[in-house]
């Protein structure tokens, strides 16, 4: 239950694997990161790394992206949008998800 720690840990590698040409890689610590900070509280850095992992998900090849566990980032953020503090973020995050993985990221299940 350590969750700042472990997010300092992904957020740590999130920069080194995309200085590594690794953006899946990158993507995937990025929304743990964003994970963590959920599970946290910080409702700041929950959504800057959140951010970060879209940003790093847009790097990928369209099929990969639709494929890969960047919908779960989307879901992660759209946790957040639906509260108070960032609910005015909540269409603009809708409409880049659905442009990143396409209709339906919001109810994907691994």
């Amino acid at each position: 239950k350590k969750y700042a720690e472990a997010a300092a840990g992904y957020e740590d590698a999130g920069p080194r694997a995309a200085d590594a040409g690794d953006p899946m890689l990158a993507m995937e610590n990025w929304r743990m990161a964003a994970a963590c900070h959920e599970l946290s509280g910080n409702a700041d850095k929950w959504w800057e790394c959140g951010a970060k992992a879209l940003d790093a998900g847009e790097k990928l090849d369209a099929e990969l992206r639709r494929n890969s566990t960047l919908a779960f980032a989307g879901q992660c953020l759209l946790r957040l949008a639906s509260k108070r503090s960032h609910a005015s973020r909540k269409d603009e995050l809708i409409k880049r998800m659905n442009a990143l993985v396409g209709p339906g990221w919001e109810e994907r299940r691994s």
